[in-house]
């Protein structure tokens, strides 16, 4: 297993070598912006259970996302006009390829330029109002970057592996792997003082394959 484990560091550090580690500001950066996300759908009590809204406080929630506006349209800060309404404005930053937020949003923003606040944002569970506070988010950009080359080492990693096995003509069989079986147990401690908050594990653990 060691010898293994060896060869597919040597491996994998050879594969690396080959990346590309140059990116661009432009691909790598980052917008600061700061959003107001206002659920249609409930919000969570004390003990973070979720509290569905009913139709009265759905009206409510429309309401009062657009007083917010009105008010941001009116000179307010947004982060005051969020607060007063009982919202939470929070910061964010986002690049061009950005899945986290809904398309609607990331929409909004990319037509923002620094400084300036959305209108008011519909989507099926929520209403935003977004403001874009930099066009470049210089931490954020450069910790993009070393996002941008692991991304590049795992995906030329698992290309080369399955370029590999595509031409070797190698497979895994399932059924051998379906075999295997892994058992671990932990065991509680007595709850003595000198052992509290221990998790101590068991020699129990069985491996057993064709």
């Amino acid at each position: 297993m060691l010898t293994l484990a060896t060869i597919q560091d040597k491996v994998k550090d050879a594969i690396y070598a080959t990346v590309d580690t140059n990116v661009s500001d432009e691909e790598a950066n980052m917008r600061a912006y700061t959003m107001v996300e206002m659920s249609k759908e409930g919000k969570y009590d004390d003990d973070n259970n979720f509290i569905e809204y009913t139709e009265e406080q759905q009206t409510d929630v429309r309401v009062n996302a657009t007083m917010v506006l009105d008010s941001v349209e009116n000179g307010t800060d947004l982060e005051y006009a969020a607060s007063s309404m009982g919202f939470e404005a929070k910061k964010g930053t986002y690049d061009s390829d950005d899945e986290s937020l809904e398309e609607d949003v990331k929409t909004a923003l990319d037509g923002l330029k620094k400084g300036e606040t959305s209108g008011l944002i519909e989507t099926e569970t929520a209403y935003y109002i977004v403001r874009i506070d930099a066009d470049t988010d210089k931490e954020a950009t450069e910790k993009n970057k070393e996002t941008i080359v692991e991304e590049r080492k795992r995906d030329l990693y698992n290309d080369t592996l399955e370029g590999w096995q595509e031409n070797d003509g190698w497979k895994v069989k399932e059924n051998k792997m379906k075999a295997i079986e892994f058992k671990n147990t932990f065991t509680q401690n007595d709850g003595s003082a000198d052992n509290a908050g221990e998790q101590i594990p068991s020699t129990d653990t069985t491996e057993s394959a064709e």
